[in-house]
């Protein structure tokens, strides 16, 4: 507790709420090398999150961003600033945040959470672990589930955002330090580089359906069913701003397009939606059936391979046991090296002829396994 008041009394904080006072901090912040940044949000009814602040620390000053008191688009020119390197931990919804609120992507990146897997430490480690990991810090939990979106945010809320961004700074230098005597660096700022295609509220909407568990196991036709009617619920969810589940969730979705279930009665006894989700939206899940049901066999999307279906286990042994021989040679967390799903998908590339790697494989990963992998596979009689 007294290294936390202490740290936090010998950097302070302060809060931005005019559009100004943001603009010239921006202009300030263009200036730095590095930022660490974070935002606290809320997502329980809404399809996009909602933010309720956004921190910013320059190694110097900390800045706390209210979100509703200004627009923080000014924050745009910063964020697409390729002189700036943006650190976040676990950026995933952090970045989501931005795109939501701003429009825009943060680039380049660093994720502190990347960074300790190529380390060395352990796979998807917590903020909390991390700081405690590098900086002998414990930091309390309460804050993090708390009502971000109330005014006036208390003093407890303010002080934990605040050394969020000052220990996430704090930290990005220890990793970077060790990131770069061991030529690592480049392997994080890499596997931060984020495909906008691929955030889930920026997919297209005719391809979520291949992000939902169990797409594998259906057919050709059952297929373009679940490609129609999850485009339709993508693009309700997004209109509405509301999340997918509450139109319909996943698995009732792979129900209805599994065994075709345009009925009323069916749709309550064959899936877990609600009487108002049935009442509501019964009549445009049975049109997105029939226009389905009505396309031709050349709009149908390619089957997906099965996550179930029987693969060479000795290969798939022999290749994992590679992956871990290799991650304890690099000293490197071996899930974030190659999971079993990028072996899987590897070893498919086979069925249509010689083995190719994946994306997944490619990259800093090829001259780390992704080659050992290939002349494993092609030597295999």
């Amino acid at each position: 507790m007294a290294d936390r008041k202490a740290r936090l009394q010998a950097t302070g904080y302060s809060m931005v709420t005019s559009t100004e006072v943001l603009q010239n901090r921006v202009q300030q912040w263009r200036k730095r090398k590095v930022l660490a940044l974070d935002t606290e949000f809320l997502r329980t009814n809404t399809y996009y999150p909602i933010v309720g602040l956004v921190q910013v620390f320059d190694g110097r000053e900390c800045h706390l961003i209210d979100p509703q008191a200004l627009s923080i688009q000014p924050l745009a020119e910063v964020l697409e600033d390729k002189e700036v390197l943006k650190v976040f931990h676990a950026c995933s919804e952090d970045l989501e945040v931005f795109q939501a609120e701003v429009g825009t992507i943060p680039a380049p990146v660093f994720d502190s959470q990347v960074a300790a897997a190529i380390l060395g430490e352990d796979f998807s480690m917590s903020y909390q672990r991390l700081v405690e990991r590098y900086l002998n810090v414990v930091v309390p939990k309460e804050q993090t589930r708390s009502d971000w979106l109330q005014r006036p945010l208390t003093t407890d809320q303010l002080d934990y955002a605040a050394l969020d961004v000052i220990y996430l700074f704090d930290v990005y230098q220890l990793q970077a330090e060790r990131l770069h005597e061991q030529g690592r660096h480049p392997w994080v700022l890499e596997e931060c580089t984020s495909d906008p295609a691929e955030m889930p509220t920026m997919i297209a909407p005719d391809a979520y359906f291949r992000r939902i568990r169990g797409a594998g196991s259906l057919n050709a036709l059952q297929l373009r069913r679940l490609q129609r009617l999850s485009a339709w619920r993508e693009n309700l969810a997004r209109e509405c701003d509301v999340p997918r589940s509450r139109i319909v969730d996943d698995k009732s979705l792979m129900s209805i397009c599994r065994d075709d279930i345009s009925d009323r009665r069916l749709l309550d006894k064959k899936t877990k939606m609600t009487h108002r989700q049935i009442r509501r939206y019964a009549e445009e899940i049975a049109e997105q059936l029939r226009l389905a049901n009505e396309d031709s066999e050349s709009e149908y999307p390619e089957v997906m391979a099965d996550p179930t279906s029987t693969l060479n286990n000795r290969l798939i042994r022999e290749l994992k046991e590679l992956v871990e021989d290799a991650a304890k040679e690099q000293r490197i967390a071996p899930e974030i090296l190659a999971t079993r799903r990028h072996l899987e998908q590897f070893l498919r590339s086979g069925k249509q002829g010689d083995y190719e790697l994946p994306p997944s494989l490619a990259g800093w990963r090829r001259s780390v396994i992704g080659d050992r992998l290939l002349q494993h596979l092609r030597s295999d009689p």
